[in-house]
């Protein structure tokens, strides 16, 4: 049951760390996911603020252009070469070489949007196709519409763009300005506005830009990474943004938490355990041993039925003790009065055989070792007319008969003698711790007195005589076998010879060959 119980808290005890662990793991999970879901919002707001930024600048720098009275002069010449190299010029104003913008090309159109003249100055020739959609769609406005600055993001050749087109000349609509920018260094700024090392690929995933802090491959698994697709206004993304932030201190204190919270279960499930042990032991085990070592006691010794069994613990088992002590008590009951009817002559009330002969092995066993106490007499009688007052009166008188024999018996003994109805009219009497034949004489002539005396059984005055054989430990016999057997033959000679008493003598022996 111990083990059973151990084995209970035990499992669930691992229950619960494996529980935590689990709860751990989930926690962590959402801890991450929802540090995430946090980061992804800021970066989305961070790119956006970024993106309008952008915007803002390279309309400033459209704006900028248009307002410059060289600009007013070169196109109104509309000399081909004096305007490309006006425009190449723009590549090395403050908002190019400061990086501010990383400038692409800047085309002017007239006011049907037929382009006009464009920059030479580009490391990268941008074809007329690039980001086609805001001409397009500056085509087909009407009214006030015209006026209105478009911006459009796109990929050219693995590279982002933002193209951003101008109305030019005010509310007399003159022409377009579009100004073509790379957007890259402008996004990539989002580094330093959050604080994470950031990395930029295309649509193919193609790496654009990678930050300087970028953790190494072996050292992501500290690192939480966060992806955002950046659409900039359309259908498909246009750039995948990567953000790295370190979580390695709160992976320490989740693991912290973590080993806290499994240790104080251990602990708990080791305290647990001990307390139900004490409490177990205290409420079940005891009782229980002691209900055992009860019962072990009774089956060694029915004189344990008569004590009262007292535990205390779960009140099953007081209510089980209370059974036991039921049980025990109607048990003990029982067997004295099997006893009763085991040693007790039914009819007469006094000792029967069976008790005559225990006791008289014990006499026998207990003169052999107190020397004090070595001698001891038993006497075998029998009545002399009991057939006869069974035969003329019936067996009850016989019965009633016997019964006053009985009394008058036990009148004549002492108190530490015994007297047995060994069957039929025959008595036997043990007379203990005595080694002098007048004590025995003195018995023998008390119940000769006694049983001459006319008995009165229900009106009827009956007279019978006993006849008596007495036999002495140890001289005549050392066993109660022997004993009982020279107690017979004397008493069998005094039936014979009609004599009251006879103490047993060897030559009985030839007499009972003779007879």
């Amino acid at each position: 049951m111990r083990t059973n119980l151990l084995m209970t808290i035990l499992l669930m005890g691992l229950l619960s760390v494996g529980f935590t662990l689990m709860t751990g793991e989930v926690y962590y999970q959402q801890t991450l996911d929802n540090r995430r879901q946090m980061f992804t919002q800021v970066i989305e707001l961070e790119i956006h603020h970024l993106w309008d930024k952008l915007k803002d600048e390279t309309e400033s720098l459209a704006l900028s252009v248009q307002s410059d009275s060289d600009f007013k002069r070169v196109t109104q010449a509309a000399e081909k070469q004096q305007v490309e190299n006006y425009l190449d010029e723009q590549f090395h104003r403050a908002y190019v070489t400061l990086g501010v913008l990383d400038l692409k090309k800047i085309i002017i159109y007239d006011e049907k949007l037929n382009k006009l003249f464009e920059s030479t100055n580009s490391s990268v020739v941008e074809q007329n196709g690039l980001c086609a959609s805001p001409v397009a769609d500056a085509k087909k406005r009407q009214g006030a519409a015209r006026f209105k600055v478009i911006h459009q993001s796109c990929v050219f050749n693995g590279e982002l763009r933002l193209v951003t087109l101008v109305p030019v000349g005010g509310l007399r609509l003159k022409g377009y300005l579009s100004v073509i920018v790379n957007p890259l260094i402008n996004l990539a700024k989002g580094e330093k506005g959050l604080g994470i090392a950031v990395r930029i690929t295309n649509e193919k995933h193609d790496e654009l830009f990678r930050s300087v802090s970028w953790p190494a491959e072996d050292e992501m698994h500290k690192f939480m990474l966060v992806r955002y697709e950046n659409h900039a206004g359309n259908v498909k993304p246009l750039a995948n943004f990567y953000f790295a932030t370190d979580v390695s201190l709160l992976k320490q204190n989740l693991f912290k938490s973590r080993i806290g919270l499994i240790s104080f279960i251990v602990v708990s499930t080791l305290v647990a355990m001990f307390v139900a042990l004490v409490f177990y032991r205290r409420t079940i085990i005891c009782p229980l041993e002691k209900i055992n070592g009860y019962m072990k006691n009774i089956r060694s010794d029915r004189r344990f039925l008569q004590d009262e069994l007292a535990v205390s613990g779960s009140q099953e088992l007081v209510s089980l003790a209370n059974e036991l002590n039921g049980l025990t008590g109607g048990l003990s009951d029982l067997y004295a009065e099997l006893e009763v009817a085991a040693f007790t002559d039914m009819l007469t009330g006094i000792p029967n055989r069976a008790l005559l002969f225990d006791r008289l092995k014990q006499i026998s066993l207990l003169a052999r070792r107190d020397q004090a106490r070595s001698e001891f007499m038993l006497m075998m009688m029998d009545l002399n007319k009991f057939k006869s007052v069974n035969d003329e009166l019936g067996h009850y008188i016989g019965d009633e008969l016997l019964k006053a024999v009985s009394k008058r018996l036990k009148r004549a003994l002492r108190n530490s003698d015994t007297v047995a109805r060994i069957g039929g009219d025959e008595f036997s009497i043990i007379l203990y711790a005595v080694n002098e034949k007048e004590f025995a004489v003195s018995v023998a002539e008390k119940i000769t007195a006694f049983m001459n005396e006319v008995f009165n059984i229900d009106g009827h005055e009956i007279e019978v005589g006993i006849s008596i054989g007495i036999a002495r430990f140890p001289y005549d016999g050392d066993s109660s076998e022997v004993l009982m057997h020279c107690a017979d033959m004397a008493m069998y000679h005094s039936k014979r010879n009609k004599i009251p008493y006879v103490f047993y003598d060897e030559k009985m022996n030839n007499e009972e060959l003779t007879a």
